[in-house]
C-alpha cells in the first residue's frame, strides 16, 4: 500500500485539479487583483517599519500558551498537538498521523475512534480549509482501510460509526467545483468497510429541487439511524427523522418533529429517546426529550427567564449546559439525563472572569469527560477539565503569556438604538493609562444567534496597548437574549446596522477624548456588517477593518452559500419550507454592501481581509468589493485590501497589520504592552 501521507489531498483555491474533489475553481484575473492590492497595502504599512516590527513581536508573545484539550472516545484518549493526531495510551504516547510527513499547512481536524476501538476515522484541512480529506485507519498498523475522500466541514464531526464498527454514516455529495456553482445534492450515505465508496447506499437525501440544508447521522442501534440538519454554531430550523434498516437498505424517513417550525439543534440520545435543545419550550431555549417510536415529548429542561441557553451536550451520561446570563456573564450548569441538577459553575468559582467565551467541551455520548477552553480580554486562553466521574471543573495548569489582565477595566453599559431598543455593549480600558483613549476600537457580530463575548484573540489587546479603548456591541441578530434577539436583526437587517452606529455615536459621546477616531471591525458575518456600514452609514465611523467578509450576499447564496438561507433572514412557512423568496431577496438588496457602491459619496480609509484558503467566505468576495471601491473612486483613494496567504475561514492572522492600519490612521506611534 501507498504511505498514507501520499493519499492525503491537497487542496487550494488558487490551482484547481480535475482529481481534487476539493479544489475550487477561482477567476485569474481576480487572483491577480488580489495579488496586486495585497503587496500596495503591505507596502503602506511598512512606511512604519518600527511599529509593525514591535506590533509583530508583541502578537508573538501573545500567542496562547494553553494545553491542547484532549478529547475521550470510548475510553480512549486523543490530543491534536501541532497538527498531528496523538493517542495517550496507557502505555505511553503514540502518534497516529504525523502532520509533518502531510502536505505542508494539514492539520488534522476531526477524529471518530470506532466502538470496538479498532479502526480510527480521521479528517485533515489544509491551512484551515472547510474541505477536509477523510481516511480510516487500523490502529494496530495505521493501515488505510478506505479510499480517501473528501466532505465540506461544518465545523461539526462529520463521520458517525454504526455500533458494530463494520461501517460509518457520512454527509456525501459536492465536490468543491459543484460546490462553487451552487449544485446541490444534501444527502447521507453509509459505507460497509471493504466494499467500494462508489456502490455506498443512501440513507437519507433531501427530496427537494434545491434543497438548502446540511445533514449528520447517528446510529442509535444496528436497525435504527437518527438523521438531523446541522450548520456549524449556526442557529437554524431544526429538522430530524428516524431511519430505520430494511433488508434492501433503509426505509423513508419518518419525521421526529415539526420540521423547521422551532429553531434548535440536537443534543443527544439513548436508545429510547433523542434530546434536543429548542425553541418550542421558549425562545431562551430548552431540553426537549422525543420518544423515538412514539414521537411523545417531555420536558427535561426547562427554558429559563433570565438566561439563555447557549449550548448544550451529551457527555455519557450528563448534560453541560452553558448558559449566558442577562448581564453577560457566564454559568455552566451540569444535570443527568432526567434533568436533575448535579453542578452549577461560575468562572469566579476559579478565579477567573465571569464575563468570556467558553468553548465547547471535548467528547460527546461516548465520553466521561471532557476538556474546554475559556478566556476574556482580560485573560488569556485557559484549559479546563469537566471530569463527569465527580462532576468537577478543574484548570489545567498552561504556561503564563505575558500580559497583565488585572490593568483592564470590563464594564457593561446600555445605549438607546434608533428605534429606542436598549442595547449592551462591553467595553474595556486601561487602568493604568496616564491620559484618556485615543481612539475606539469597536467590535461586532450580530448575526446567526452567536453571542458576541469578550475574547483574548492578540487584536483586543494591541488595541489596548495603542492607547485604545475597546467596545464589543451585543446588536440584535446575536444571541445573547435568545431567539428573539436573533430574529430581530436577522429578518430585519437594518436593526442589526441602526445598532452599530447607535454604538458608535454613544461611544464618541461617552469618551469625547476620542473625537472622531472610531474604527469598525468585524469578521465573517461582523464583516458583512461592517462593509454595510461603510457603504450605508459611513458618517458613523472613520476606520473600517472587515474580514472574512461577504460583500455580495445574493452572489453568495448563488455559489457556495447556498445552505446559508435562514442565515440571511429568508422565513419558513408552519410546514418548513422557505417563502417569499422574493421579498427576502428585496430586502436584502436594500443593504447589499456591494450593491451600493455605485452610490457612495466619498471613501473613508478601508483594510479589508481574505484568506487565500477560505471557502466558507470565498476572498473573491473581498476583491470584488476592492475592486469596486477602485473603480468609483480612483486608485488613489484610501481603499485597500490583504489576502492573508495560506489560511482559511478562521485563520485569524490579520491582527498584526489590522493594528498597524488602524494606528496609521489615527496618528498612533508607540506600543506600551500590558505586562
Amino acid at each position: 500500500m501507498f504511505p498514507l501521507c501520499l493519499l492525503l489531498l491537497t487542496s487550494a483555491l488558487t490551482a484547481a485539479s480535475p482529481s481534487d474533489p476539493t479544489a475550487t475553481p477561482r477567476d485569474p484575473q481576480s487572483m491577480e487583483w488580489s495579488r496586486r492590492e495585497t503587496e500596495r497595502s503591505r507596502k503602506l504599512l511598512a512606511e512604519n517599519p518600527g511599529l509593525l516590527a514591535a506590533l509583530q513581536k508583541r502578537g508573538d508573545e501573545l500567542a496562547a500558551t494553553n494545553p491542547a484539550p484532549v478529547t475521550r472516545l470510548h475510553d480512549q484518549d486523543f490530543v491534536v498537538r501541532r497538527g498531528s493526531l496523538v493517542h495517550l495510551a496507557p502505555t505511553g504516547e503514540r502518534i497516529l498521523v504525523d502532520a509533518t510527513k502531510l502536505a505542508p499547512g494539514s492539520v488534522v481536524t476531526e477524529y471518530r475512534l470506532s466502538p470496538d476501538r479498532e479502526k480510527l476515522a480521521f479528517g485533515v484541512a489544509v491551512y484551515g480549509n472547510d474541505w477536509t480529506t477523510w481516511k480510516v485507519i487500523r490502529l494496530s498498523d495505521l493501515e488505510p482501510l478506505t479510499e480517501t475522500f473528501a466532505i465540506k466541514s461544518s465545523g461539526i464531526s462529520e463521520i458517525s460509526w454504526d455500533l458494530d464498527s463494520s461501517g460509518f454514516y457520512y454527509i456525501a455529495g459536492l465536490t468543491a467545483a459543484e460546490d462553487l456553482k451552487a449544485q446541490r445534492v444534501a444527502r447521507i450515505k453509509y459505507h460497509r468497510l471493504g466494499t467500494e465508496m462508489a456502490k455506498d447506499m443512501v440513507v437519507y437525501q433531501n427530496p427537494e429541487k434545491n434543497p438548502i440544508e446540511l445533514y449528520k447521522a447517528k446510529a442509535i442501534d444496528k436497525n435504527r439511524v437518527l438523521v438531523f440538519r446541522i450548520q456549524g454554531a449556526a442557529e437554524v430550523p431544526l429538522f430530524l427523522w428516524l431511519v430505520k434498516r430494511t433488508p434492501d437498505g433503509f426505509s423513508a424517513p419518518i419525521p421526529l418533529i415539526d420540521q423547521g417550525r422551532h429553531w434548535g439543534r440536537v443534543v443527544g440520545f439513548d436508545d429510547r429517546q433523542v434530546f434536543v435543545r429548542t425553541s418550542k419550550l421558549g425562545g431562551t431555549y430548552g431540553i426537549l426529550s422525543i420518544d423515538l417510536e412514539r414521537r411523545k415529548e417531555r420536558t427535561v429542561i426547562s427554558a429559563a427567564n433570565d438566561s439563555v441557553l447557549l449550548q448544550a451536550q451529551q457527555l455519557g451520561n450528563r448534560f453541560v449546559l452553558q448558559y449566558l446570563e442577562k448581564d453577560l456573564t457566564n454559568t455552566i450548569v451540569v444535570t443527568d439525563l432526567t434533568g436533575k441538577r448535579l453542578l452549577r459553575w461560575r468562572p469566579s468559582d476559579l478565579q477567573l472572569p465571569d464575563r468570556g467565551t467558553l468553548g465547547l467541551l471535548s467528547g460527546d455520548r461516548e465520553s466521561r469527560t471532557g476538556d474546554f477552553t475559556y478566556h476574556a480580554v482580560d485573560l488569556p486562553t485557559q484549559t479546563l477539565r469537566f471530569d463527569g466521574a465527580t462532576d468537577a471543573i478543574t484548570l489545567l495548569p498552561g504556561k503564563p503569556v505575558p500580559f497583565d489582565g488585572k490593568k483592564v477595566k470590563s464594564t457593561v453599559h446600555y445605549y438607546r438604538s434608533h428605534d429606542g431598543v436598549r442595547v449592551p455593549i462591553q467595553v474595556f480600558t486601561r487602568t493604568d493609562a496616564p491620559s484618556s483613549p485615543k481612539f475606539a476600537y469597536l467590535f461586532m457580530y450580530g448575526n446567526i444567534g452567536i453571542a458576541s463575548a469578550s475574547q483574548f484573540n492578540r487584536k483586543f489587546q494591541l488595541m489596548l496597548e495603542l492607547g485604545g479603548v475597546v467596545a464589543v456591541a451585543n446588536i440584535r441578530g446575536g444571541g445573547e437574549f435568545g431567539l428573539p434577539w436573533q430574529k430581530a436583526g436577522t429578518f430585519t437587517k437594518w436593526k442589526s446596522l441602526n445598532d452599530i452606529a447607535a454604538a458608535s455615536q454613544w461611544l464618541r459621546k461617552e469618551f469625547p477624548s476620542i473625537g472622531s477616531r472610531v474604527a469598525l471591525s468585524g469578521r465573517s458575518f461582523g464583516g458583512m456588517n461592517t462593509m454595510a456600514c461603510y457603504v450605508y452609514l459611513q458618517d458613523d465611523f472613520d476606520v473600517f477593518t472587515p474580514v472574512a467578509s461577504v460583500s455580495d450576499p445574493e452572489a453568495a447564496l448563488a455559489e457556495n452559500g447556498w445552505w446559508a438561507y435562514d442565515d440571511h433572514g429568508f422565513r419558513r412557512n408552519r410546514r418548513g419550507q422557505i417563502f417569499d423568496e422574493a421579498g427576502a431577496r428585496r430586502k436584502m438588496a436594500t443593504w447589499n454592501p456591494l450593491r451600493g457602491v455605485p452610490k457612495l459619496k466619498s471613501a473613508k480609509p478601508i483594510l479589508a481581509f481574505s484568506g487565500e484558503y477560505d471557502i466558507r467566505v470565498l476572498p473573491d468576495q473581498t476583491t470584488r468589493f476592492h475592486e469596486a471601491l477602485t473603480k468609483r473612486f480612483g486608485p488613489e483613494a484610501p481603499v485597500y485590501m490583504i489576502e492573508t496567504e495560506k489560511i482559511g475561514h478562521n485563520g485569524r492572522a490579520e491582527f498584526v497589520e489590522e493594528a498597524a492600519f488602524i494606528a496609521r490612521q489615527f496618528g498612533v506611534q508607540e506600543l506600551k504592552p500590558l505586562r
